[in-house]
């Protein structure tokens, strides 16, 4: 069985010593026991803003991985003059203690973003992105696709560039899913870039979430688990590197 509250401290034993903290944004009781939702913030104060999260899909560890190799590796090093980075390293504690894509409740985190009533752990990342950035990348993985896609939406005048280019740099990992539907989405060489407003859905993503509460552009990253781990986690590492590289032409706030 994984062990959130290990994950939680080894990522604290990685952080830099320098600019950066950890703290909690809330709690949450299940199975007996409480659960510390976490935020570590990289380079406070520096003009740019990247929002990073992971597993809120407990079953989907590589994103959880990739924000630890993060830290492991010193990637954000790269970052540290100009973002300010804000890491969600696992939204759904007891979905990754026990490999489920729901919570302990049975819920699906990720399509209760416009709930009136949603779960804790849905109202402390709210509280988060209520602050809007300049970039939003939820990492996720699909246990059927043949090969990665992304999601992305941004306000009305962002155009598909950065998209495109984090795929070109996730591909070196790993095939691009060339369906032309995707989860029911059209697709165009791995790119669901055709995602409808806020406003025209019943539901919402995280990523749609942070769309209405004003963050610019928002990027939903999906590797497929049909390959290694080391893979995985070297493919969203890659998107994260790439997207914040790429970055500048957009519109920041």
């Amino acid at each position: 069985m994984r062990s959130y509250s290990s994950y939680i401290e080894d990522l604290r034993k990685a952080l830099p010593q320098n600019r950066a903290s950890i703290e909690s944004i809330g709690a949450l009781r299940a199975h007996g026991r409480e659960y510390d939702l976490v935020k570590i913030i990289l380079g406070e104060g520096n003009p740019k803003k990247v929002f990073i999260s992971a597993g809120i899909h407990g079953d989907e560890s590589a994103g959880i991985s990739a924000i630890r190799a993060l830290l492991d590796n010193q990637v954000f090093k790269e970052f540290a003059a100009k973002w300010e980075m804000t890491l969600l390293p696992c939204v759904n504690p007891t979905g990754y203690e026990q490999d489920t894509r729901t919570n302990h409740a049975g819920e699906d985190l990720n399509r209760l973003f416009k709930s009136k009533s949603p779960p804790v752990e849905v109202r402390l990342v709210q509280k988060v992105l209520d602050s809007r950035f300049d970039l939003v990348l939820d990492l996720h993985e699909d246990l059927d696709s043949p090969g990665l896609y992304l999601y992305m939406k941004g306000m009305p005048t962002t155009d598909d560039g950065l998209g495109r280019k984090v795929i070109e740099a996730m591909k070196l990992f790993m095939p691009v899913n060339m369906e032309p539907m995707i989860e029911e989405v059209s697709a165009e060489g791995g790119l669901l870039a055709n995602l409808p407003d806020p406003g025209q859905m019943d539901w919402w993503p995280l990523a749609m979430y942070a769309i209405d509460s004003g963050s610019r552009t928002s990027l939903t990253l999906e590797t497929s688990t049909d390959f290694s781990m080391e893979r995985r986690v070297s493919c969203h590492l890659a998107a994260i590197q790439t997207a914040m590289r790429n970055y500048a032409g957009q519109n920041e706030l």
